[in-house]
């Protein structure tokens, strides 16, 4: 049964690839959209991979207000996380048009510590898809990061337990490129 469930994840995992990859790919020039920008966040939870009280990701691709980023949430207490995910923004909001609602969608892997079970593995794996929502405000006058504070739902699903849901209120400083 568990191999079952296994095997189907991987499938899903690898279909969602191929076909992000070939809507990537469809478009002429796509490789001057590939960038390496480094992202932190810390605070609580992430609109990313969800149970995060800090974030490393690297953005991959950017084309107008959609990011792919590669992500990992390193935890001690809670569930450590690995994925990849799409990134759209909406158009700016406010005078100053430093209000981005935002939209996020993710596939990661989830390991944790399975306190008080003394039969068995003591570490839970789980595949998940992740979705966010909320507004991203852009902080101005900074030099060497774009810093952003984000607040929003987080709503993920583990293929063994019910979907649940995470506020998200987190601070993210991306890294400037030199161009």
């Amino acid at each position: 049964m568990r191999l079952k469930i296994f095997v189907n994840c991987k499938k899903t995992i690898i279909l969602f690839f191929c076909t992000f990859t070939c809507l990537v790919f469809a478009k002429g020039n796509w490789k001057d959209n590939f960038i390496f920008e480094r992202t932190t966040s810390f605070g609580l939870m992430s609109e990313k991979l969800g149970t995060d009280f800090w974030n490393f990701s690297s953005t991959i691709y950017r084309k107008n207000n959609n990011e792919i980023f590669v992500s990992i949430g390193p935890s001690i207490a809670i569930p450590s996380n690995g994925g990849i995910g799409w990134k759209h923004y909406f158009n700016d909001r406010g005078d100053k048009g430093n209000i981005k609602p935002f939209s996020c969608l993710s596939i990661f892997s989830r390991n944790s510590n399975k306190m008080g079970n003394s039969s068995g593995d003591s570490i839970r794996e789980d595949n998940c898809i992740g979705v966010s929502g909320g507004i991203s405000y852009f902080v101005p006058k900074r030099q060497k990061r774009n810093t952003r504070i984000n607040a929003g739902v987080f709503i993920s699903y583990d293929f063994r337990n019910k979907p649940f849901i995470l506020p998200v209120i987190n601070v993210e400083f991306k890294k400037k490129n030199k161009e």
